[in-house]
């Protein structure tokens, strides 16, 4: 499958997932809120939260493993931000970080129209050489008849 299509409609198509994503978050909001609220509902009332422990001994027991997954979760990743901002950093190595991080953007932009100015040169010649073959049987057939 080929499309062809112009730069600006190149760059406006790759948005267009942008909106998909946002609704989901929107609409993933009251429903995660709805549970939490049932949780705290069910913590408020210890009567409801026997009978639901008596009922479905699986629901409590998943909540206690997902809070004690979530908590190891939690520690590792504050415990790994902890270590890496101990190390003492000079400012000489912060210097040379930053250079090391830093992105050149116009050779960034001048590399992306140097290869979408091959790729249209590769389409041309590919074009040209389909062209002169189609023109090349166009001639022997016209010498047939």
């Amino acid at each position: 499958m080929e499309f062809s299509c112009s730069p600006m409609e190149h760059t406006c198509s790759c948005f267009g997932v942008v909106p998909v994503i946002v609704n989901t978050g929107a609409a993933l909001l009251p429903a995660l809120l709805a549970g939490l609220t049932s949780f705290v509902a069910l913590l408020i009332k210890p009567r409801d939260l026997l009978r639901l422990c008596r009922t479905k001994p699986h629901v409590p027991l998943l909540v206690v493993i997902a809070a004690i997954v979530l908590y190891v979760l939690v520690s590792r990743l504050l415990r790994s931000a902890a270590a890496g901002q101990a190390a003492p950093v000079s400012q000489n190595e912060k210097k040379n970080s930053e250079q090391q991080t830093r992105t050149d953007w116009a050779n960034v932009a001048l590399e992306l129209i140097r290869q979408e100015e091959r790729d249209l040169l590769r389409a041309y010649d590919e074009e040209r050489q389909r062209r002169s073959e189609l023109e090349k049987r166009v001639r022997e057939l016209e010498a047939l008849l």
